[in-house]
C-alpha cells in the first residue's frame, strides 16, 4: 500500500484532519459524507464495517444516525483519533487495528462494509474488494480517483502519487472480486486539492462551478465516484 509507513506516524495523524478537511476541504468532508448517505440510505439499526477508517471521519457520522459501527485501520495514532471523536460524542463506535486484507471477521458478519480514501492507495483492488464482500451479508461502497479527469493533472504533484481508475479499470476490480455494480455517485470535477488550498468562502464558488459542470452532463469529468456493488 501506498504510503504505509508514513501513514502510521503519529504526526500524520496529529495534522490529518486539520490538513485535509480545514477551510475549502470542509466541502469536500461534506461532499463526501452527502455522496455516502445518498447511496446508503438509512443506516440506523444496522451492522456497518469501514475499513481504512483512519481517524474516524465515517464511522463517527454512521454511528450518530444509528449503526452500530465498527473501524478497522492498520494506524494506531489514526485510530486513537477516532477513538477521541467518538467519545466527544458519546458514541459507542468499536475501532479495532487490523489489515484490510485479512479481516479478522466471519463471512456475512455485517450489513454494510464501506472502505473510503484507501482504493487509490492499494496495488490490489480485487484482493481488498474480495475481503470485504466476504464480510458483508450483501453490500460494499467504496471511492476512486478517476483517469480523464483533473486529476490526472494534480497527481502529478502529489509525492506518493494516486492510483487512478477509468470505468474499465473499476469493472475488471469489480469482475475479480466476484461481485456485481449496483450504483454510483460522480462529484468533484475539481481536485480535492485545489479546495484545500483555499479558504472555505472561496471555495464556496469554486463549488457552485463544479455543481454547474456536472449539472448539464460534465459527470464523465469527475474526479471521483463512489462505487456501490454486491454480492
Amino acid at each position: 500500500m501506498k504510503g504505509r509507513e508514513w501513514y502510521q506516524q503519529d504526526e500524520t495523524a496529529e495534522e490529518y484532519d486539520e490538513w485535509r478537511f480545514s477551510r475549502g476541504g470542509e466541502l469536500v468532508d461534506e461532499g463526501e459524507k452527502e455522496a455516502l448517505f445518498d447511496l446508503v440510505g438509512g443506516v440506523e439499526g444496522r451492522d456497518v464495517l469501514e475499513v481504512a477508517c483512519g481517524t474516524g471521519r465515517f464511522s463517527v457520522e454512521l454511528a450518530e444516525s444509528g449503526a452500530d459501527v465498527t473501524g478497522v485501520d492498520i494506524s494506531k495514532p489514526m485510530l486513537m483519533k477516532g477513538v477521541g471523536k467518538a467519545r466527544e460524542r458519546g458514541l459507542g463506535v468499536e475501532f479495532l487495528r487490523g489489515d484490510a486484507k485479512r479481516l479478522p471477521f466471519a463471512d456475512d458478519t455485517f450489513d454494510l462494509v464501506l472502505g473510503m480514501r484507501f482504493f487509490h492507495l492499494v496495488d490490489e483492488p480485487g484482493a481488498y474488494l474480495s475481503e470485504m464482500a466476504r464480510v458483508s451479508k450483501g453490500r460494499v461502497v467504496f471511492d476512486t480517483f478517476n483517469r480523464g479527469s483533473a486529476r490526472v493533472v494534480y497527481n502529478r504533484f502529489l509525492p506518493m502519487g494516486s492510483r487512478l481508475y477509468s470505468e474499465e479499470d473499476v469493472q475488471d476490480v469489480v469482475d475479480s472480486a466476484g461481485v456485481e455494480l449496483v450504483d454510483r455517485r460522480d462529484d468533484f470535477v475539481l481536485p480535492f486539492g485545489l479546495y484545500r488550498a483555499i479558504p472555505k468562502s472561496l471555495a464556496k464558488g469554486f463549488r457552485g462551478v463544479d455543481d454547474a459542470v456536472r449539472s448539464v452532463g460534465g459527470d464523465r469529468l469527475s474526479s471521483v465516484t463512489y462505487w456501490m456493488v454486491e454480492k
